[in-house]
């Protein structure tokens, strides 16, 4: 285990991002890029914000993950030098340092996001940041990273590949002894479908009516091939994870060259990578994103009378300073449901959302993200929500939660507020209350936590009844919940769109 590296972090060197090779190098590069930021985006002189700032970089001192947010922020960094869009997304956002590094867009304060849904010091598990990119870029990106960092820090994370109908029929055929000309044959027929459908496809589909009738020469071939269903097959390249870590990589772990050799793969998946102590990337390609870049560049070759010349350098800011989020012409546009081709809310179940709940401004979009998904829907928080925007009077469980409550209108929407319902009637700290709502959505750590609110939240003299009412929220919430920081990142590119 000791060899594996197994429950240590193991981050780039800090030296590869800039910093002195001294023990506090990277300690004085991060707090300097981030007095940079601040400065930059014109919070320097905020005391609420630097205060903010101090205590994140205490929390990450402590941790020693300065090296973790260096090396984030120079592939994003990168990432923006190469004229590709870029934007990090998730929890993530909660962090000012993140803010400050030029990582996240929306400033957490302004937001209401929260530091400990990201990281703190009670949480085992890694942080972790995903990364938007042009989707027709996302290989240069790669090939970026391996040339900031180099291949013995660098690898793309592999996947489990299970067997689907037609790699199960062509590895059933050949055990068999069917000749190989056959068995690719009979393999092609097949649409891409699960191996358990092979014969119900068999007898089904028009397609196939010629080889249902000669099935019987083929024997067990068919049944056998459905057993394989969702097995293991080998060991592919992920979509989207990278991982960075030190020198060390090369020396504990299998990392050969995926098939063409263009990337090296490491022999597991993303959470046996975590569990490696490996910094783990999603680059996440976006296909808004590359219509966005392949417009904006048709856009200044087109001559107008209103555009003389395009701006000097490639636009690939994520910045509200370039992209207003108070633009009243597309407010104008969501409010209409004329929102084909806006990032998140061209669907026709959006179109008859905002619609109904008309937003005016950033967080009636960051609320309406969050509130189309399958579990707000079926428990009519949509209805909730719209009437008090619309000028119904909120309610809340107590008047304690008003302060959680209040820019929902007494409606539960996000992560973060349930955070910081456990804090205010527990009494405990946010991040104790981030290690509670992360339980919530394992049943056998459920009444554990049930039990533990109850206990702490009545003895601080909160009725049986008021307990009751927010232990149906709270418990309710581990099959729905979603993240502010993720919904605020996600109306980034909404109000970009639009």
């Amino acid at each position: 285990m000791r060899d594996l590296g197994l429950g240590v972090p193991h981050f780039p060197e800090p030296s590869v991002v800039g910093a002195d090779a001294d023990a506090g190098g990277a300690v004085r590069l991060l707090r300097q890029r981030c007095e940079s930021g601040m400065a930059a985006r014109g919070l320097d002189r905020d005391r609420r914000s630097m205060g903010q700032l101090d205590y994140e970089l205490g929390v990450i001192g402590r941790l020693r993950y300065e090296p973790y947010l260096l090396a984030v922020a120079q592939v994003v960094a990168d990432v923006r030098d190469m004229g590709i869009r870029v934007a990090a997304r998730g929890s993530g956002a909660g962090s000012m340092v993140n803010h400050s590094l030029f990582v996240a867009t929306a400033n957490p304060l302004e937001h209401n996001l929260l530091f400990e849904r990201f990281l703190s010091e009670r949480r085992s598990s890694l942080p972790d940041i995903d990364i938007d990119v042009e989707s027709t870029r996302r290989l240069e990106v790669y090939d970026r990273i391996i040339d900031r960092f180099g291949r013995e820090r660098v690898a793309v994370t592999g996947m489990p590949e299970t067997y689907r109908a037609r790699h199960a029929l062509r590895d059933t055929g050949l055990t068999l002894g069917i000749a190989p000309a056959t068995v690719d044959r009979i393999a092609k027929l097949f649409p891409h479908l699960r191996a358990c459908d092979i014969r119900s496809a068999l007898s089904e589909l028009p397609e196939l009516r010629n080889l249902a009738a000669e099935a019987g020469r083929y024997g067990p071939l068919w049944e056998l091939a459905e057993g394989l269903d969702a097995l293991p097959r080998e060991i592919a390249m992920h979509p989207c994870g990278v991982i960075l870590s030190n020198t060390s990589l090369l020396d504990r772990l299998p990392i050969p060259p995926i098939p063409g050799g263009e990337y090296p793969m490491l022999q597991a998946d993303k959470d046996d990578a975590e569990d490696l102590g490996l910094l783990k990337l999603d680059i996440l390609g976006v296909r808004i994103s590359t219509s966005w870049g392949c417009g904006c560049s048709r856009r200044w070759r087109t001559p107008s009378p209103r555009s003389a010349a395009p701006p000097a350098g490639p636009s690939t800011s994520t910045t509200p300073t370039t992209c207003p989020w108070d633009d009243r012409f597309a407010f104008a546009l969501i409010q209409a449901s004329d929102t084909v081709g806006m990032f998140q809310l061209e669907s026709p179940g959006q179109q008859d959302l905002v619609g109904l709940l008309q937003p005016r401004d950033p967080q009636d979009v960051i609320a309406d993200i969050s509130l189309f998904r399958p579990g707000p829907v079926q428990s009519g928080m949509p209805a909730l929500y719209i009437a008090a925007r619309h000028g119904a009077a909120p309610t809340y469980p107590h008047p304690d939660l008003e302060p959680v409550l209040r820019d929902t209108y007494g409606v539960t929407i996000w992560h973060e507020q349930i955070i910081d319902i456990l804090a205010v009637m527990t009494g405990c700290d946010r991040a104790l209350g981030e290690v509670a709502r992360r339980a919530l959505s394992d049943k056998e750590r459920l009444p554990k936590v049930e039990a533990w609110f109850r206990q702490q939240a009545g003895a601080r003299g909160y009725s049986p009844e008021v307990l009751d009412e927010v232990w149906d929220v709270i418990a309710s919430f581990g099959a729905y919940g979603l993240c502010r920081a993720h919904a605020v990142t996600f109306a980034v590119p909404t109000l970009q769109s639009a």
